[in-house]
């Protein structure tokens, strides 16, 4: 099953490039972020499709 990601249209670059370097990391690094993708990884409501009913999210 895949996540479903919801975030704001102009922070979805920010986003995949943050996913980008977490994926890329080793167990111990540190992962240094912008202002913009710590923003969007913040930000960002990531739901399993199957798991929840987007009318249960608030």
């Amino acid at each position: 099953m895949k996540p479903v990601v919801i975030l704001r249209e102009e922070l979805l670059e920010a986003f995949k490039t943050c996913q980008e370097k977490i994926n890329a990391a080793e167990p111990g690094d540190f992962v240094p972020l912008t202002k913009e993708e710590w923003e969007a990884f913040t930000t960002a409501a990531i739901i399993q499709k199957g798991e929840t009913n987007a009318s249960q999210l608030h």
